[in-house]
């Protein structure tokens, strides 16, 4: 799975960030790609349990074939419930047991409200270690199990071309835009954040950077 990230402009940023601070081209690129990584956390949508649980209650589209007429709507948990059963050969739940099993089934969905999200935490969980000052991942946004995702940090020292990368914990966040988005956000902030020291550092020079050839330093999947 690859994300189509532009990571072009940071990559040139980063080199001139690197040439003018005088500091670690290493330990940059991993910080560099681990703030991304938790800022890609913050700024990936999160459904709220409250949306959850009122669309999980609603009355589904699509109901089951039974005769006479219905009054009320099956909602749409039920409907979703009865359908894996099927799947599984498995005889549909009515009443009591069938209240247990929606209740259930929009705990799950509420837990793993912001899966999407999460999925970057992975990232930052690998490369963080090798991050002077050491990182560590401290994040609200809710987790089931091991953190998803897996980063690639820049073990080499004396590396004259360190790169770090990341993979997001998903196999489908390549097809949903606000992933990608995320991601882009988080890039680009992490971008600003040099453009406003060098503009400090060489403000006659800044407007020539993303004209120079870079390094790529940066790669996401």
């Amino acid at each position: 799975m690859q994300l189509e990230i532009n990571s072009a402009r940071i990559n040139r940023v980063l080199d001139s960030y690197i040439k003018h601070s005088g500091r670690s081209f290493t330990n940059e690129v991993n910080k560099r790609a681990f703030n991304i990584a938790l800022k890609s956390v913050n700024k990936t949508p999160k459904v709220s349990a409250q949306k959850i649980k009122r669309d999980m209650l609603k009355g589904a589209k699509v109901q089951p074939t039974k005769s006479g007429k219905r009054k009320k709507r099956a909602p749409l948990a039920a409907i979703l419930t009865n359908y894996f059963r099927g799947k599984q050969g498995k005889k549909g739940l009515w009443g009591a047991p069938m209240q247990k099993a929606v209740d259930r089934a929009i705990e799950h969905r509420v837990a793993g409200r912001a899966f999407m999200a999460a999925a970057w935490l992975g990232v930052a969980r690998d490369i963080g270690p090798f991050v002077y000052p050491r990182r560590s991942v401290r994040s609200k946004t809710p987790v089931i199990g091991r953190a998803k995702g897996d980063g690639r940090p820049e073990k080499r020292l004396g590396s004259t071309k360190p790169t770090a990368s990341g993979t997001h914990g998903s196999p489908d966040s390549a097809k949903i835009s606000r992933v990608r988005q995320a991601m882009q956000m988080a890039i680009n902030a992490e971008t600003r954040d040099m453009l406003t020291y060098l503009r400090r550092k060489i403000p006659k020079e800044i407007r020539t950077i993303d004209k120079t050839a870079s390094t790529a330093s940066l790669k996401i999947s």
